[in-house]
């Protein structure tokens, strides 16, 4: 019979620690080595920029640019922050992560904005509620165009996001939804239709205009100026072209029990 001997756990741990002991000891001589050794001229200019992410508006040419005067030196004497923090000021950068890659690199990971509205006069509104303000070319087209007081920019983007959801299926689907100064919602639809919702919830009106607004105004759209659902028990349409003569703006108001029906007066 024969008998297998195996080393004593004891003795595998201190091989283990001699050797997590040696690879200590090369990195402390090497922490203390690179120092010196930059100092002397002895490691090489950074002289390539890596740029990893999935961009759609980033410009990369415009990043690399910017970023120059931070790069210049060695790897070691390289403010990794500074470099984070310098790319992060672009507009469409939301994160940046700076590494090195020996001996004369560095990897520059980043994710770019997502652009969820446009946001008052020039701006966008990312999917993460930060408003920033990229080149006018880079502006994306198709997207809403969301507005109010500042602060205010991420219950305006939810409000538009369950007020679309609920109207996208009718002819009274919204493209844009300002809150004003008076605390008054105001959409306006893909057809250049404005709907006025007052102050409180506005998505209180949307059965009014999936019911009633629409049975009485979708055969025309082209006629409508403004429908103002500012009342308790009803609205007022405006009409494009006034009816009852130059500088008077014709509304027929409608409550929802009379959809059918053209009440005219003359509004102020």
């Amino acid at each position: 019979m024969s008998t297998v001997m195996s080393e004593p756990r004891s003795g595998r741990t201190s091989a283990l620690q001699k050797a997590l002991s040696g690879l200590l000891g090369l990195t402390l001589l090497a922490a203390a080595l690179l120092p010196a050794l930059d100092a002397a001229g002895g490691l090489p200019a950074v002289s390539r920029l890596e740029i990893a992410g999935e961009f759609r508006y980033l410009d990369t040419d415009q990043l690399r640019e910017r970023l120059r005067p931070q790069l210049s030196g060695t790897l070691l004497s390289l403010d990794l922050d500074a470099v984070r923090a310098e790319a992060e000021t672009l507009p469409w950068v939301a994160r940046a992560r700076v590494e090195r890659l020996w001996p004369d690199a560095i990897r520059l990971s980043l994710v770019e904005r997502v652009p969820f509205a446009r946001w008052s006069a020039g701006s966008l509104l990312g999917e993460d509620g930060a408003i920033f303000t990229p080149v006018e070319k880079t502006l994306p087209d198709g997207l809403p165009q969301l507005s109010g007081p500042q602060g205010q920019q991420a219950r305006v983007a939810q409000v538009y996001r369950e007020l679309s959801a609920s109207l996208a299926t009718t002819d009274f689907a919204i493209t844009s939804l300002e809150l004003n100064t008076r605390g008054e919602w105001v959409a306006r639809t893909a057809s250049g239709v404005e709907l006025r919702l007052g102050r409180g919830d506005p998505l209180q009106k949307a059965t009014l205009i999936t019911g009633a607004v629409t049975r009485a105004l979708s055969s025309r759209l082209a006629e409508i100026s403004y429908v103002d659902l500012r009342y308790s028990n009803g609205f007022a349409v405006g009409w494009v072209s006034p009816r009852d003569g130059p500088g008077v703006a014709a509304t027929a108001e409608v409550s929802p029990g009379m959809a059918g029906q053209n009440q005219q007066r003359r509004a102020p």
